[in-house]
Parts: C-alpha cells; structure tokens; sequence
C-alpha cells in the first residue's frame, strides 16, 4: 500500500502522465477481480459492464481520493454508491444469491463441501444488506469501520447484523445436526 501512495503523491506532486498510468494499473490489478465478485453478488446486470463503467468512475475520480484514508473503502464506496444509482434508473433488479462458484478451494473433503453448501443454503435466505456485509467482512477482510463507511450506516449497525447473522447461522447448523 505504501508503494501506492507514493505513487499517489509523485502524481499529485507532477501530475505525470506515466504515474497516472500507473496507478490505473496498480487499481485495475488489485480490484478488478475482487469488484467483479462483489458486482455479481449485488446486481444482475452484466458484471463486466458495470465494472467498466466503475472503473471509470474510479479513475476519473483520482484526484479526489485522499492518501490518508483506505484505499479500498474508497473504490467500495465508488462501487456501491454506483450499484445503488444502478439500481435506482433500472428497476427492477434481482439481488443475486452467494455464489461460491467463483472461490476456488484446494480443499476436496466432501464432508467440508457439504457443510460449505448447508452453509450457503442458509445464506440464501438473509437479506442482501445482510449478504454484503458477510462479503465485506469474511469474504474481503474488511474492518467494522471500513464496512461502516462504505455501507453508510454505522459502526454498531455492521457488528449487530454481523452477530445477528452468525447467530441464525449458528442456530440452523444445530438444527440439522451439521456442526
């Protein structure tokens, strides 16, 4: 992250062309896989459009990021302000289910890949705030503070969903006797 912000700051210090560049390529290589997941969990639109056309928000937005904060709170509050406007002109979109079928896992145990698939039977059922939020956390590795600020609610709102979901969760695991 630091060889980001340097790149950041010679960019904002000479507003150079080649550090420009660089740092679109330094977003696209580390988000654009991790936002295409997140898009396809969160509209039906096509992904990889949407993902353009986020990118070149992200992009065009640049000069307004500040070094100080997160980077990726930053690109996932770009990401989901414009899922949201998408929304918003395109009524109605369907919120699609968790799909593990983008994670790979090296793991061939059937007895783990029946408990991942109870496991997703239940996340079916929560709602898509719920669902953004298990993302973000266990998925992206997001802070409570990160979450807050790209979801716009607060800190206590993300731990009290995050409990909430654990506990129901937890509660239909015990009742199929699956942990």
């Amino acid at each position: 992250m630091s060889n980001f912000i340097e790149m950041f700051k010679d960019f904002l210090n000479t507003k150079c062309k080649t550090s420009r560049s660089k740092i679109y390529e330094y977003i696209w290589n580390k988000y654009n896989k991790r936002l295409l997941y997140f898009i396809k969990n969160n509209s039906n639109q096509s992904p990889e459009d949407l993902l353009s056309e986020i990118m070149i928000k992200i992009f065009e937005n640049i000069d307004k990021y500040d070094p100080e904060y997160s980077l990726s709170t930053w690109v996932y509050t770009i990401t989901k302000n414009h899922l949201i406007n998408d929304y918003k002109k395109k009524k109605p979109i369907l919120i699609h289910d968790f799909d593990n079928s983008d994670i790979e896992t090296s793991v061939s145990d059937n007895s783990f890949d029946e408990k991942a698939a109870q496991v997703e039977n239940i996340l079916k059922d929560f709602s898509p705030e719920m669902k953004e939020i298990i993302f973000l956390r266990y998925y992206e590795k997001q802070s409570y503070n990160n979450i807050s600020k790209i979801l716009n609610i607060k800190k206590g709102t993300v731990k009290s969903r995050l409990h909430y979901a654990k506990k129901i969760l937890k509660e239909n695991l015990e009742k199929n006797n699956e942990f």
